[in-house]
């Protein structure tokens, strides 16, 4: 890890601040929630702060599952734009069998 004194002989004033993904936040409120870790043993082990992963926890409670967040009507929407998503792709390996079967009686 790269110390405070390291950093002002590069001419840096400050400490760059740790940019962490979602997927990290996410992972580390599931960490807590889901595998029943202790908060302070997942800050030493993600080297982050308390408040960092207090403020995940907030923003990504009950969030994580998205299946549990949909509603019945969306479900029923999501099975019929999968359906038509499969047809639309049955139809077009059709015409491209077809175009190519022409292609070829037309040489």
């Amino acid at each position: 890890m790269v110390d405070w004194f390291s950093w002002s002989k590069l001419g840096i004033s400050k400490m760059p601040k740790n940019v962490f993904g979602v997927e990290f936040k996410k992972r580390a409120v599931r960490l807590v929630n889901e595998d029943g870790i202790p908060r302070k043993q997942v800050c030493q082990d993600l080297r982050i702060s308390t408040s960092a992963l207090d403020k995940w926890l907030k923003l990504y409670d009950g969030k994580e599952n998205c299946s549990e967040s949909i509603t019945a009507s969306e479900k029923d929407e999501l099975n019929n734009l999968r359906r038509e998503v499969r047809q639309l792709k049955q139809e077009c390996e059709f015409l491209k069998k077809t175009a190519n079967y022409f292609a070829k009686t037309n040489v």
